[in-house]
């Protein structure tokens, strides 16, 4: 056999660098193939450019030398780990749909164990290695509790939980057996947006009879006239004379001014408890692909979008589903204490993403008054209990 493929095949069986540990060139190998003496690359290394296992998210670097824990990871016995612990993040809606696969992720990639359970319980029966889960298709209806933690016994009280109820779509049109919209005369409703933050980001295509951000505010009114629209890739935020807080359910709802069930123009959902940090909530769309100007959503293709109802009725958000939120944890965003929420049009043009990686469609392009066109905003929980 040619020494330079058998120096290369010794390599690959011996370069095996455990979890946690990443390859460098080989010093005794003299040009990264051949080996000096005609003797095997010594174990431990690796060459550059190649893709064989030296653990986990790890591959050949220079300059030459021998493994060693990566960025992010510490000396520990003959292994490495994590240089500290994170909660794994997945996205959460308070409804998904069977079927929905959660992946969740940290910050570098590290091993992940997952496990569920029914809502209530503190731990899963049973922990599986990996960073996925698939909601059945035969669970329906159901409430599961997803938990995630990184795969290093130190880090296990750092975890991911959160509840999930799942149907078999994302909720229908109002008045549907499914659906989660909030009527504007709803007595759930305790207070409504009462002032904006200026200056206001208008997007494109909007004639100035709708740059009017003072029609956001105040009781939704249902008609077509009484809105702001955001403009292409807008966005407004609104203010409160009491911070909303979370509560038992839905927190509060955004309303937008459909004419009928299909014809749905959506925006993203962002709060804020100091007007300096927000967090979004996660959406899902199933839409399939671009939708033309005048053309129709199916809504319960729609998950946690603004504007997935007809005027009228408002898309409710639940403050709780952003627990595990890295503002959240940390401090930043404090959710007994809501005093900013943020409408962010969606481009429909399929360029935005979902929270599961799925493009973002909704009519596109139109024209005068164009984007989310924002009627109210609505409180279901005031931080007083007023």
């Amino acid at each position: 056999m040619n020494p330079r493929l058998t120096c290369l095949l010794l390599w690959v069986l011996a370069c095996g660098c455990g979890g946690g540990y990443e390859c460098r060139t080989a010093a005794d190998c003299d040009d990264g193939l051949a080996c000096n003496g005609g003797e095997s690359c010594s174990q431990g290394r690796c060459l550059p450019g190649t893709a064989v296992s030296c653990g986990h998210g790890f591959t050949c670097r220079e300059p030459r030398g021998e493994c060693a824990c990566a960025a992010g990871y510490l000396p520990d016995g003959d292994a490495c780990r994590p240089d500290h612990c994170e909660v794994p993040q997945g996205p959460v809606l308070a409804v998904v749909a069977q079927g929905t696969e959660i992946v969740f992720t940290t910050t570098r990639d590290y091993l992940l164990q997952v496990g569920q359970a029914e809502p209530g319980d503190s731990l899963p029966a049973q922990w599986r290695d990996g960073g996925r889960v698939t909601i059945a298709a035969d669970l329906l209806p159901a409430r599961l509790r997803l938990f995630a933690r990184m795969r290093f016994t130190d880090c296990r009280q750092e975890m991911f939980l959160a509840d999930y109820r799942v149907t078999e779509a994302y909720p229908g049109p109002a008045g549907s057996p499914t659906s989660t919209a909030l009527a504007a005369d709803d007595p759930a409703i305790m207070a409504w947006a009462t002032g904006f933050v200026e200056p206001v980001e208008y997007g494109e295509d909007v004639d100035p009879q709708w740059r009017t951000p003072e029609k956001a505010l105040g009781p939704a009114e249902g008609n077509s006239d009484g809105v702001f629209s955001l403009g292409r890739g807008g966005s407004l935020t609104v203010t409160f004379a009491t911070p909303i807080t979370d509560g038992p359910g839905y927190d509060l709802a955004v309303f937008e001014n459909a004419l009928d069930d299909g014809f749905l123009e959506l925006a993203r959902v962002a709060v804020s408890s100091d007007g300096r940090h927000f967090v979004e909530f996660d959406c899902a769309s199933l839409t399939p692909g671009p939708v033309g100007a005048f053309e129709r959503l199916d809504t319960t293709r729609i998950g946690s979008l603004a504007g997935k109802y007809r005027a009228g009725f408002g898309t409710p958000f639940d403050l709780a589903v952003l627990r595990n939120k890295p503002q959240v944890l940390s401090g930043q965003v404090q959710l007994n204490r809501i005093t900013q929420v943020r409408i962010i049009d969606v481009v429909g043009d399929g360029s935005q993403r979902d929270s599961f990686g799925h493009p973002l469609y909704d009519p596109w392009p139109t024209r005068q008054s164009a984007g989310f066109d924002l009627d109210a905003v609505a409180v279901l929980h005031q931080a007083d209990g007023g």
